[in-house]
């Protein structure tokens, strides 16, 4: 694995780790749109890494991705 995958992977594994406190603790309700760009924003990356952290937590079925509307926090 090269430096940059390496660093990319702590980016989104920590993103992910950070989103899914906030759905935890509630600071993200049910309903609650997670948008991509302020998020980028807040963490200082690309849209790409917020991508790939809610999509590992859509896995676990607590963001849901809907078309026309973006990810949405369902539990």
């Amino acid at each position: 694995m090269t430096v940059a995958a390496l660093e990319k992977k702590t980016t989104v594994e920590t993103i992910q780790t950070e989103i899914l406190k906030r759905i935890c603790f509630l600071d993200y309700q049910p309903g609650d749109q997670l948008k991509e760009t302020d998020l980028a924003t807040e963490f200082g990356v690309s849209r790409t890494p917020i991508r790939d952290a809610i999509n590992r937590i859509s896995h676990l079925g607590l963001v849901e991705t809907r078309n026309g509307v973006g990810s949405v926090v369902v539990a």
